[in-house]
């Protein structure tokens, strides 16, 4: 249940998040994702080309799809992670240079083949783009190994300016405000459905005992109501009360 108890906070960003709640969550994400992406690889081992080519095109979507549905609740639970040890959420931005250096590093590249192109001296463009693509590298690095230092460090004990501790089991939700799919709710909702399954199942509506009808089961047929004789010389109103008089006057 830890492991997906990211999920089940989908975005949010308040409150903390233990150690072992952020890798267990790692762990799944590295799990789906690599598994996706190593099937889209192997894909190409099919000797038809056609049936490769789209069985790798399937297997890289359902890649795809999975990095975008768990963008949100991985950096969610960085996030906590981040409150968990007493530091601010925007420790967050560490990730942008590692996440930009692909781009960065494809730009400069080109920039260099560009120029070497255009004056003939290629090769120290090219050299000098291979030196600041490992600068922009070497940057990005350092940011995502502090990140990562970050995420191993233990969190304060106690409640903290971000929540309480989510180690502690007084606390609510790791801190964040209680809502309808927090550890409580779900563990009163298992809770329920274990009574269901031994036969220990009340019904909502409770009118006393025996008051509600006893259950058809589907070999038994329902009962035929049989209706009632209308007797028509009985007077459509009660006998011991008098009907109302008419409006108006008669004969007028």
């Amino acid at each position: 249940m830890l492991m997906f108890r990211p999920l089940i906070r989908y975005a949010v960003f308040t409150g903390r998040a233990s150690r072992s709640e952020y890798w267990l969550f790692m762990l799944f994400y590295s799990v789906v994702t690599g598994g996706s992406l190593g099937m889209s690889i192997a894909a190409f081992g099919n000797p038809d080309a056609s049936a490769a080519l789209k069985g790798f095109s399937t297997w890289f979507g359902i890649f795809c799809l999975i990095v975008v549905a768990l963008c949100l609740p991985t950096y969610a639970v960085l996030v906590r992670r981040l409150h968990d040890i007493g530091k601010s959420g925007w420790w967050i931005l560490l990730v942008a240079p590692g996440a930009l250096s692909p781009i960065l590093m494809s730009q400069t590249l080109a920039g260099a083949v560009a120029a070497g192109a255009g004056d003939g001296a290629g090769g120290a463009a090219i050299v000098q783009a291979f030196a600041q693509m490992g600068l922009i590298m070497a940057v990005g690095g350092l940011c995502n190994l502090i990140l990562f230092i970050m995420t191993l460090l233990p969190g304060t004990k106690g409640p903290n300016r971000f929540g309480p501790d989510p180690r502690d089991p007084d606390a609510t939700d790791g801190g964040s405000r209680r809502g309808l799919y927090d550890d409580d709710h779900m563990d009163a909702a298992i809770a329920a459905a274990k009574r269901e399954r031994e036969g220990e199942y009340k019904p909502i509506f409770d009118f006393g005992p025996d008051a509600a009808p006893a259950p058809v089961r589907s070999e038994q047929a329902p009962p035929v109501e049989t209706p009632r004789a209308v007797d028509w010389g009985r007077p459509a109103w009660d006998p011991g009360i008098a009907p109302s008089r008419p409006f108006g006057r008669r004969g007028a």
